[in-house]
């Protein structure tokens, strides 16, 4: 009788065992994928950022372009260079996040709107000779009114708005 008593609790402290085992097992990799989702997160937040400042970058290297050549006039289109960091394909939310890392005043999202767009604008870009204001804007496209998962077409200019 008692080694049947001992023999039980051996199989019942076996069975504990494992199943402790299985459950501290479960939290660490619950735990693993939420640090490695979060580390993707901050990773993706950190590019977006990178890539933000980088277009802010190659827009100032335009815009001093077009001043040193003497080439700067009402509205002076930059897609060719915005283009490069907002990739047609791009997830919107992807490139609202770009634009606001470069600078931008990103508006809301124009829904049911016959064109359905989002404007950014970065005002008060730089002051030109004369006085005259300077101002950014890129407007992005989705695919439809029903469909705003990515960036379907986008414009961008630099504007001289004279006093």
């Amino acid at each position: 009788m008692k080694k049947s008593i001992n023999k039980n609790i051996s199989i019942y402290f076996l069975y504990f065992s494992v199943l402790m085992f299985c459950l501290i097992s479960a939290c660490s990799w619950a735990v693993s994928n939420e640090t490695t989702a979060e580390k993707e997160k901050i990773m993706k937040s950190n590019e977006l950022e990178h890539r933000g400042k980088e277009l802010r970058k190659a827009i100032d290297d335009a815009y001093e372009k077009l001043a040193d050549a003497e080439a700067l006039r009402g509205k002076n289109t930059i897609t060719d260079v915005v283009i490069k960091y907002i990739p047609i394909g791009t997830s919107f939310d992807d490139a609202e996040a770009i634009l606001r890392a470069a600078g931008f005043k990103v508006e809301e999202r124009e829904m049911n709107a016959k064109e359905p767009k989002v404007f950014s604008r970065i005002r008060d870009y730089k002051l030109t000779p004369l006085f005259a204001g300077t101002s950014v804007n890129v407007i992005l496209r989705p695919k439809s009114n029903d469909d705003w998962s990515t960036v379907q077409s986008l414009r961008s200019n630099i504007n001289i708005i004279y006093p």
